[in-house]
């Protein structure tokens, strides 16, 4: 994956998970394929399923509950 992508994920997830946010892998792709434009990364890129499950895994982001 691309680092600068990586490190804009991983403090995008961070910061939606300390103000309470669920977040599921289908909106970490969704945020990946709008960083995508801002950062101008290939047309190519497509934040596929697999490329988002390994990219969490890589970077300890399991899924999490919510909880109160």
């Amino acid at each position: 994956m691309f680092p600068s992508l990586e490190a804009r994920l991983v403090a995008w997830i961070k910061n939606q998970r300390e103000q309470g946010f669920c977040v599921n892998r289908r909106a970490v792709r969704l945020e990946a394929l709008r960083l995508k434009e801002e950062l101008g990364l290939p047309e190519s890129f497509s934040a596929s399923t697999g490329l988002i499950t390994k990219f969490m895994i890589r970077n300890g982001l399991g899924k999490r509950r919510v909880t109160r």
